[in-house]
C-alpha cells in the first residue's frame, strides 16, 4: 500500500496591533491627563497651558515613542502566543493505490491516476477497504501551556506599559520643573531692572555731585561699581532666559514662538473664567 502524507501547518501571520490606550482607572488617584496615550491626546484638549506644554513633550518624545512600539511589540506577543499551538498542528492522508484506481474506474469513471491513464487490466475485482485514512494531530504540550504563555506575553505587556507610564510621568516633572524656571527668570529680571535703575540714578547722582567736588572720590567709583555690577547681573539673567528657553523646546520639541500664540488663547480663556467668577 503506497502512503500518501499531506500536512498541513498552519501558520500566523504577523498582526499589526495598534496598542490601545492606557487605561486611566487602573491609577488610582493620578490625574488623567498623566495616563493618556499621547495618541489619545491628539483629539483632547488640555485644560491648561501647562498641561498643554506636556502633551507636546509626549508627542514629540523619542522615548516614549520607543515606549510605544515596545508596547506594540508586547501586543503582539500576546497574538502570538495564543496561536503558537497551531504551528504543530498537522493532518495526514492516507490512500489506497491499490483500491483507490478502482473505486476511481468504475465508480467515478475517472481514467487517470496522479496523470498517469488507468490500465483496466491491471485492476482488482475486489476492492480492499479501507480505501483511504484521513488524520490528524496536535501537540498537546504546546496546548498545555498556552495559558502559561499567555499569561507571561501579558505581563510583558503589562511591564512596559507601567515602563512607559514611568517615562512620561517623569517627563511630565522635566516639562513642568523647566517652565516654571523659565516663567520665574521673568521675575528675576525685573527685579534686576529695577536694581539697574536704582544703581543708574544713584550714579548720575554722585557723579553730578563729584563733578562740583561735594563727593569723595572714593564715593564715585562705589556707585560706578554698583551700577555696573547691576548690568552685569541684568544681563546675566536675559542669558539664563535664553538658556532656560531652548532647554524647554529641547523637551517640547517646538520653538518658543509657536506656542507663545496658543499660550494667548490660554491667557484670554483664563481672562474670561476669572471675570465671570467674579460676576
Amino acid at each position: 500500500m503506497r502512503k500518501l502524507i499531506v500536512i498541513a501547518c498552519l501558520t500566523t501571520p504577523l498582526c499589526s496591533l495598534i496598542a490601545q490606550p492606557i487605561d486611566n482607572t487602573r491609577s488610582g488617584n493620578r490625574a488623567s491627563v498623566i495616563n493618556a496615550s499621547p495618541n489619545s491626546l491628539d483629539d483632547v484638549r488640555p485644560l491648561t497651558f501647562e498641561d498643554y506644554l506636556v502633551q507636546l513633550a509626549w508627542q514629540n518624545s523619542f522615548e516614549v515613542e520607543g515606549a510605544k512600539h515596545e508596547m506594540d511589540a508586547r501586543s503582539q506577543e500576546i497574538s502570538l502566543a495564543k496561536k503558537d499551538w497551531t504551528r504543530n498542528l498537522q493532518a495526514g492522508l492516507n490512500m489506497n493505490d491499490v483500491s483507490f484506481p478502482y473505486f476511481l474506474y468504475n465508480s467515478l469513471g475517472k481514467r487517470y491516476w496522479f496523470g498517469n491513464p488507468i490500465d483496466p487490466t491491471r485492476i482488482p475485482s475486489v476492492a480492499t477497504y479501507p480505501m483511504w485514512n484521513i488524520g490528524a494531530g496536535v501537540n498537546f504540550g504546546d496546548l498545555l501551556v498556552r495559558k502559561n504563555k499567555v499569561k507571561f506575553a501579558e505581563n510583558r505587556l503589562k511591564i512596559s506599559e507601567a515602563d512607559m507610564n514611568s517615562k512620561k510621568q517623569k517627563l511630565r516633572g522635566e516639562v513642568l520643573k523647566r517652565y516654571q524656571e523659565y516663567v520665574s527668570s521673568f521675575d528675576i529680571l525685573k527685579v534686576r531692572i529695577q536694581a539697574l535703575d536704582a544703581a543708574e540714578a544713584n550714579k548720575n547722582q554722585i557723579q553730578s555731585l563729584f563733578s562740583v567736588n561735594k563727593v569723595q572720590f572714593e564715593d564715585y567709583n562705589t556707585a560706578n561699581k554698583a551700577y555696573y555690577d547691576a548690568l552685569e547681573s541684568k544681563v546675566r539673567v536675559e542669558g539664563e532666559i535664553k538658556l532656560k528657553r531652548i532647554a524647554l523646546e529641547e523637551l517640547i520639541g517646538v520653538k518658543w514662538e509657536s506656542v507663545e500664540r496658543v499660550k494667548v488663547t490660554y491667557d484670554d480663556q483664563k481672562e474670561k473664567l476669572n471675570l465671570k467668577s467674579k460676576d
